[in-house]
């Protein structure tokens, strides 16, 4: 939240409270001696009246029913009025913070809701979507999750504009952080109903692009994110077996045959393929004939470290398969500016280990990894702190170049041409 944020909220709050003050006391204060009564300023009901309509504008009046009288219906409407259309023309404009401005002061002087702000919020963050608005959609959702980050609604849009924009990993990782928001049953529906349904999408999407090795690491990732239910697993199996992954599919399917739901359907998939299945174990060796380069690693905890060039200069980036942009820190970034000039394509929010946070996304013009050489490689750079001697992550934006095996007890990462 910025400083003019942080004033106005604070400006409306004191008002607030010092109005409230002032009305309490004057319920319940003591009554005043004859010589205390020569010393206090004397409010008649005119004037307290107009204090009251000025202040209107700032909170509701202090209920002493449950129904409010016409005349005060009809100030809060002309005021929702008056803050719904500053609203829409603020987003129409894309003076974000403006918006967020007027909404942030909807929503504290009225304890019943925002207003009607909210579908409009919507509206305009859909038709940033429908149009690939990157660095709009970006400041918007940016400035408004600094706020309100466990907005449920927001983050869905959010996950479903990295979904359009081909980012699958950080659309998953954002499904998984909406998961851990979903307090209420109908929270819950909405976000499962919306996992299963980017599922889907993303399957039917693969699959027509003939990309069933980037589909098994969405599966992969979005496993590890504990997003799939059994069906999904078992979609998943059947892949591993298309992709020829047969001890993935086996550890699958034998997992699955103790889930009631499915128990029948995987039973009946490893009787369908028992020969493949039982010669899965000797295929390790002959898949690793067939590439074409290899690449020692270094290991880092529980993760493999790997020398790539970026432009002719060395970073060494941890191997990450569920990011899909490789990204780097600021401070390799810096280091490698120095010698070389990178075009700024634009910005895009991102969900780290910290929380939502936005990077910058360059193109470089070379890298390379093993003998193999790639031109107009996207990165991100990310405001984040690595451990020494690692320079960021190798996200699947270059690895989807390429089969590639890592190979855990050798410490080789194995690649070959697509």
């Amino acid at each position: 939240m910025n400083a003019k944020q942080h004033s106005t909220a604070t400006l409306l709050a004191s008002a607030a409270i010092a109005f409230s003050a002032g009305l309490y006391w004057d319920q319940w204060r003591p009554m005043p001696s004859n010589s205390d009564q020569s010393l206090m300023p004397q409010v008649n009901s005119t004037s307290k009246r107009s204090l009251e309509q000025k202040t209107s504008s700032l909170e509701p009046l202090p209920k002493k029913s449950n129904h409010l009288g016409n005349s005060a219906l009809g100030v809060i409407g002309m005021a929702s009025d008056n803050q719904r259309v500053s609203f829409k023309k603020q987003l129409t404009a894309h003076n974000y913070v403006a918006a967020i401005d007027i909404y942030q002061l909807s929503l504290d002087a009225n304890d019943t809701g925002d207003l009607g702000l909210k579908p409009l919020l919507m509206e305009h963050i859909e038709m940033l979507i429908s149009s690939s608005s990157q660095s709009q959609f970006t400041e918007l959702t940016e400035l408004y999750l600094s706020v309100f980050y466990d907005d449920i609604d927001v983050l869905l849009s959010l996950a479903k504009f990295n979904r359009s924009t081909g980012f699958l990993a950080e659309a998953a990782a954002i499904l998984h952080l909406v998961k851990s928001y979903a307090y209420t049953n109908r929270d819950k529906i909405t976000v499962e109903a919306t996992i299963d349904d980017f599922i889907s999408q993303v399957h039917t999407d693969l699959v027509s692009a003939d990309d069933l090795f980037g589909l098994a690491n969405i599966y992969q990732q979005m496993h590890r994110l504990n997003l799939l239910t059994p069906m999904h697993r078992l979609r998943q199996a059947q892949l591993s077996i298309q992709t020829g992954s047969m001890a993935s599919a086996r550890e699958i399917l034998a997992d699955l045959i103790q889930e009631p739901s499915v128990s029948a359907e995987a039973e009946q998939i490893m009787l369908n393929h028992q020969q493949e299945l039982s010669l899965g174990k000797g295929n390790k060796m002959a898949m690793k004939n067939g590439y074409s380069d290899q690449i020692v690693l270094a290991r880092r905890g529980n993760q493999y470290l790997a020398d790539l060039e970026i432009q002719d200069t060395k970073v060494a980036l941890l191997i990450d398969t569920g990011a899909s942009m490789t990204t780097l820190s600021q401070q390799a970034f810096q280091t490698l500016s120095n010698n070389h000039t990178f075009n700024l394509l634009g910005q895009r929010i991102f969900n780290t280990a910290n929380g939502i946070a936005k990077g910058n996304i360059y193109q470089v013009d070379s890298l390379t990894l093993g003998r193999f050489t790639l031109a107009g490689i996207q990165i991100a750079v990310l405001d984040f702190s690595m451990p020494d001697g690692v320079d960021g992550l190798l996200g699947m934006n270059i690895l989807a170049n390429f089969r590639f095996h890592i190979d855990q007890k050798t410490q080789m990462l194995y690649l070959a041409d697509r």
